[in-house]
């Protein structure tokens, strides 16, 4: 099983490395920026990578992940199942987060827990959304607001059970329904003069995202045998998608239409292609889904499986390896530095965490 509880599938471990390293790679250009100096031109506009579309892919992934789990039959809709569901979130997500961010607030930051000890009450009440912001534990913000959709999945299901229509191109209707009341709901929010920031962290304002992962589970049961063709067609959808994103978000530097269009447009457009990318991914003959060199495939897989405790460490060891390259004149390439050591290190801490903890893994 993966962190999100699918079963094994290329493709989808592929999705969550793309989508991981998209926020790597934009949370290192902060860190750089601040501290040599570094920003984004013509000829680097491909490293603004969208961190922001790769947390809506996450929230779509995991709706899918916790929907698949009480469909597959893994969870019922019974006081004992549900308690296993929730102890079993616990265990995988809330607490390796609590345990780094108690690691981080005692021997990296310990000034910071000082000056605001009020932030203990709000991590352990799951209300901690980078408020007061903190490099080191900011990231966690997405684990506190996934966590009341986690509270919520099995009142979701139970409401949408008797509602979820039994025809799939009915289901996709409404799919397309939901995300289209999603993008409503966040112009609204906009022209009300709420802050993108209290539109884009609130566990309410994602439920779009995550409601329509949880009905893709329901509709990826069955397998049709869908050709490898598709699949093809499919990543370089992924690899376009993502580089028009990217262009976007960089002309949003210069541009408020080109980064209104990001914030708001875009979370609708990653609903709609992580649902298809879901939904053909899990159709496949046999579920073999992309065909690519086994040493490959492992790099991806081995990525996937630690990929939430990398996303946890990468800003709090990036804030530490930063000033090492200070001294290079060149600041595209201590950006550069920055990001292949950080890397390296966040990824040995990640996989040194994810064995640690791999025995609350087991049923």
């Amino acid at each position: 099983m993966s962190k999100y509880g699918c079963e094994h599938n290329i493709m989808i471990d592929l999705l969550k490395v793309i989508a991981a390293l998209c926020i790597f790679m934009l949370h290192i250009s902060i860190f750089s920026s601040s501290t040599y100096g570094f920003s984004f031109t013509d000829r680097t506009w491909f490293l603004q990578t969208p961190a922001w579309s790769a947390v809506w892919i996450f929230f779509v992934l995991s709706g899918y992940a916790n929907g698949k789990s009480f469909y597959s039959g893994k969870y019922n809709l019974c006081i004992k199942d549900i308690r296993r569901f929730y102890y079993r979130r616990f265990l995988k997500v809330i607490l390796p987060c609590w345990i780094f961010t108690l690691y981080t607030l005692l021997l990296v930051e310990k000034d910071f827990l000082h000056e605001n000890p009020n932030v203990i009450l709000k991590i352990l009440t799951l209300s901690y959304y980078n408020n007061p912001d903190n490099v080191s534990i900011g990231a966690t913000w997405y684990v506190y607001s996934v966590a009341w959709l986690y509270i919520l999945t099995p009142v979701i299901i139970w409401i949408l059970h008797p509602m979820v229509p039994k025809s799939d191109n009915t289901k996709w209707v409404l799919v397309i329904c939901i995300a289209a009341f999603g993008l409503f709901i966040r112009f609204a929010s906009f022209k009300t003069g709420i802050g993108f920031q209290n539109i884009y962290v609130p566990f309410y304002m994602n439920l779009d995202l995550y409601i329509s992962g949880i009905i893709i589970a329901h509709m990826s049961q069955s397998n049709n045998g869908l050709s490898n063709k598709r699949i093809i067609i499919l990543f370089t959808s992924l690899v376009v998608l993502l580089l028009i994103n990217m262009r976007i978000y960089y002309k949003g530097n210069t541009m408020p239409t080109c980064l209104l269009i990001y914030q708001y447009v875009f979370p609708t457009v990653w609903l709609i292609f992580t649902s298809m990318y879901i939904y053909i991914s899990q159709r496949v003959v046999g579920g073999y889904t992309l065909k690519l060199p086994q040493s490959i495939e492992k790099r991806i897989s081995r990525f996937s499986e630690i990929s939430f405790y990398f996303y946890l460490v990468h800003s709090m060891i990036a804030s530490k390896i930063a000033p090492i390259f200070i001294g290079i004149k060149s600041a595209t390439l201590s950006h550069i530095l920055l990001l292949v050591f950080t890397y390296a290190v966040a990824f040995v801490m990640s996989w040194f965490m994810r064995n640690g903890m791999e025995f609350r893994e087991r049923e």
